[in-house]
């Protein structure tokens, strides 16, 4: 027996909780297909829950052998503008999932609560190996959480959508720009992330930015499993450094395209999504879309043709963190930020 194991009694029945382990891989796969509808498989695992980069962190409940609960979470490093946050450690939750047929043990001291609480007591809090925690619940899954008193709501994802069917006014000052293919193992990448990282953070000195490293946006974007993405540069057309790098997912004719990040100054973000558009839908794509925190709403918005809210953010009731009531956390956040992508 795992000596981290705890025998417990949920709902009137034995449980085992443990903290994910490697050989447990198998039934957390087939846990997440299960409740997600989803196909992911060990070459996932080792991505987001592997001893590499990713690092991801997990608490399984368990009844008669089988995982009927998770919840689980992978670090990020966090900026407050241009500094890095050396003594806020963040852990992005994620995974939360329990088997449809235990979901109506949905209350306190239920499934739910055990997995959850036990994963935040264990990583998020003062003495913890976290201080912060975060993630993007759907509505009703924070409003079951803020009842149970385990997470409490930070602010709000929109989807900004582009559409063909939509009247686009010519832009004629989109001459100048260019968006240059660059690949993440394409001589000078790192430098050009690099440089395109720090002007980010420059321009945007009151914006809670995630961290975007060469090493994490290879990881995030460049290397998880059956998930095509294209980074472009946006600059001029004549030799120059590029301004920005965007993220998107593989432009497909005829399918939905994402937008999943903008690494550049804050400045040429609304530059880079008439860009991003014009260049998607000459292969074909007719829509276009990405989510949205407040911050990069306020800038990106204007220019999109349709936006709706999507989905909440969450932060465990045990993170070091302002309340609501204090003060607005300034979060930047955008599609590939979530686990959505």
């Amino acid at each position: 027996m795992n000596s981290q194991q705890q025998d417990l009694v949920v709902a009137g029945r034995p449980m085992a909780l443990r903290p994910l382990s490697a050989g447990e891989a198998p039934a957390l796969i087939a846990l997440h297909n299960q409740v997600f509808g989803s196909s992911v498989d060990g070459a996932w695992f080792d991505w987001k829950y592997g001893a590499g980069t990713g690092g991801g962190l997990g608490m399984g409940l368990w009844h008669d052998g089988q995982m009927i609960a998770f919840c689980g979470g992978v670090p990020r490093q966090f900026c407050l503008g241009s500094q890095l946050q050396m003594g806020t450690a963040y852990l992005q939750i994620g995974d939360v999932m329990v088997r449809p047929d235990w979901r109506a043990v949905l209350t306190r001291r239920g499934v739910f609560y055990t997995v959850s609480q036990a994963f935040y007591d264990a990583q998020i809090g003062a003495n913890a190996a976290y201080t912060a925690g975060f993630g993007f619940p759907s509505a009703r899954h924070l409003k079951l959480a803020e009842k149970l008193g385990l997470l409490r709501g930070t602010g709000e994802m929109v989807e900004l959508i582009w559409s063909s069917a939509a009247f686009t006014p010519s832009d004629t000052s989109l001459w100048r720009w260019r968006l240059q293919p660059i690949t993440p193992g394409q001589d000078g990448f790192e430098s050009t992330l690099s440089t395109c990282w720090a002007r980010m953070r420059q321009s945007l000195p009151n914006a809670l930015l995630g961290e975007r490293t060469p090493a994490y946006v290879r990881w995030r974007f460049g290397s998880r499993p059956n998930t095509h993405c294209e980074f472009w540069a946006l600059k001029r057309p004549w030799p120059s450094r590029p301004v920005g790098l965007l993220v998107v997912s593989q432009p497909v004719a005829g399918q939905p395209c994402r937008w999943l990040d903008w690494i550049g100054p804050a400045q040429g973000l609304a530059l880079a999504g008439r860009m991003a558009w014009r260049r998607v839908q000459r292969a074909g794509v007719q829509q276009m879309s990405t989510w949205a925190s407040s911050e990069v709403a306020t800038l990106l918005g204007p220019q999109a043709h349709s936006q709706h809210t999507v989905a909440p953010i969450g932060v465990p009731t045990r993170s070091l963190l302002p309340s609501a009531g204090s003060f607005a956390i300034p979060w930047w956040f955008m599609a590939g930020d979530t686990d959505f992508l």
